[in-house]
């Protein structure tokens, strides 16, 4: 965010921190916006991802005064049902125990790397609860999605982010991503690995 400076103050700047929790956990040289330098910056976070909330449109911001007000003006065209509100108590009461399952996600998440390294796989690490690959070929990556959709395993295809080449494996529960190693490992070594070259 070093550019900010550069911004007009009239420009609205606004940082999605969607994986914040994560971010903060697995990278400790993550930039911390709690206090806000830039009064065209506004900063929105999210409790669906750490807080496993994902079915709900929960989340929250923070800015500048000025921008608080004028968001306000318009609060009960997006203000969140009371279902959703109640859940924002009952979140903001056990927030202090988001950390250990961010801890575990990010634990998990080497778990991950080790198996695509053993497979000599690329892909990018993450701040988040995901790992995306890259096969260098939107064939491959479609193949790979296809298989492991066979096996009840969801991934994510991501032609429709401009990446055809790539995937994205969500980390789940121990249990949920003992599964997707062995089946995935099963796939690269002994089924699309002879067909595609996946290496």
């Amino acid at each position: 965010l070093h550019g900010l400076a550069q911004v007009p103050p009239h420009i609205l700047v606004v940082l999605d921190e969607a994986y914040y929790d994560y971010a903060i956990n697995i990278n400790p040289e993550y930039a911390r916006f709690n206090r806000l330098s830039y009064p065209n910056l506004i900063v929105l976070r999210t409790f669906s991802k750490a807080d496993g909330l994902a079915n709900i449109s929960l989340g929250y911001g923070f800015a500048d005064p000025a921008i608080i007000n004028s968001l306000i003006q318009v609060q009960l065209t997006f203000e969140p049902s009371l279902i959703t509100r109640s859940l924002n108590v009952d979140t903001k009461k056990n927030v202090v125990s988001i950390e250990p399952f961010v801890q575990r996600t990010a634990q998990e998440l080497h778990r991950f790397y080790n198996c695509f390294n053993l497979l000599e796989l690329d892909y990018v690490k993450s701040y988040g609860n995901f790992v995306m690959l890259n096969f260098k070929s939107a064939n491959k990556a479609k193949s790979l999605v296809e298989e492991l959709a066979r096996s009840n395993i969801q991934v994510s295809y991501l032609a429709a982010y401009g990446l055809p080449n790539c995937i994205q494996v969500d980390v789940g529960s121990e249990i949920e991503n003992n599964l997707f190693f062995e089946v995935f490992t099963e796939i690269i070594e002994e089924k699309l690995f002879v067909l595609s070259g996946f290496n």
